[in-house]
């Protein structure tokens, strides 16, 4: 979908004005055949058995290591088991999800034809009721509207909706909200977004390198430790029950020329000319005001105003830990 090309840096969920995203750095994949739910079952972290067709779920694909591949959100479209990733992942998530499925009667198919649109800030569910008859909810976070459009509701850091549809409904969509007071910004903003939401943000260049409880996962429900076998379960359980993980998802603030890059190293300051590494960065975002926001991977006993750095950069300013509590409870 080609939106009006005038983007701005993103702003924070508290100062954003009603905005239409693009979101062409993510991509929907989609299954297809009589195995697809049974072989996804022993894929991935999450439990498919428990998922409905008006919720979604969060979960994790790792390898046989317990790393995640990548971090996915998970839901039901035309029928069809799917999910939301980074594009820079599909790839190796495709292969490595054939790499097991020779016996199985399982396909996996790319949508590149299918559109995802991004609305959120001020007045984001007024203005969408005024659109659709139904939209999700807290309680109903998936609702599909006709056969050709699903929405998706995400409640942190503040009301936001994903609306998947085909491209002539996205035009159609597009020529009504510009008759509103709506800006249009690409999807720099939803990953600002989900970097202030703290979702983690898996990319090539940090796929197969975390446990999902590092990425904090494990507060998002995206891992069942009831359901059996999967792929890579041996290490996360080990991992969760021999308490081994001693790593945790954190955003940073700062303001800097320099402009950190996914696995950038993190050094905490422990003396006064020496540092010690404590951590990754997994995605970073340049906001409207100035500030650089880095999700990032550190140690979880860094002591509170401990002086960090990226890569010998300049000094962060301040560190920010997430709860998950309004996710499924608000």
């Amino acid at each position: 979908m080609k939106f009006i090309e005038h983007f701005t840096l993103p702003l924070s969920s508290s100062e954003l004005p009603l905005t239409l995203i693009s979101m062409e750095e993510w991509c929907i994949i989609t299954t297809s055949g009589t195995d697809a739910l049974s072989y996804m079952q022993g894929q991935i972290t999450s439990d498919i058995n428990q998922l409905h067709v008006n919720d979604y779920c969060h979960s994790a694909h790792c390898n046989a290591q317990g790393k995640m591949l990548t971090n996915l959100v998970l839901f039901f479209y035309k029928g069809h088991l799917s999910w939301i990733i980074r594009n820079s992942v599909r790839d190796i998530q495709i292969g490595a999800l054939k790499k097991y499925a020779i016996f199985s009667d399982f396909n996996l198919t790319a949508l590149d034809r299918t559109v995802i649109i991004g609305i959120a800030g001020h007045e984001a569910k007024s203005t969408l009721n005024q659109i659709f008859p139904v939209l999700p909810s807290i309680h109903c976070p998936v609702v599909e509207n006709t056969s050709s459009t699903l929405l998706l509701y995400f409640p942190l850091p503040r009301d936001r909706f994903l609306i998947i549809t085909n491209l002539t409904r996205s035009i159609k969509l597009q020529q009504q909200l510009s008759k509103k007071f709506i800006k249009f910004n690409n999807s720099k903003q939803w990953l600002a977004l989900d970097i202030e939401a703290g979702y983690p943000i898996i990319d090539q260049e940090n796929s197969g390198q975390f446990f999902p409880q590092a990425a904090n996962l494990h507060y998002m429900q995206a891992i069942s430790w009831t359901k059996g076998c999967y792929i890579g379960q041996e290490m996360i359980s080990r991992v969760q029950y021999r308490g081994i993980n001693k790593r945790a998802l954190y955003m940073l603030v700062f303001k800097s020329m320099n402009f950190p890059s996914s696995n950038s190293v993190i050094e905490m300051k422990c003396s006064f000319d020496r540092w010690k590494k404590c951590g990754k960065v997994l995605a970073a975002c340049r906001m409207h005001n100035g500030q650089i926001w880095v999700q990032v991977i550190l140690d979880y006993n860094i002591p509170s105003g401990s002086e960090l750095r990226i890569d010998g950069g300049q000094e962060i300013v301040s560190m920010q830990s997430f709860s998950y509590k309004e996710e499924r409870n608000s």
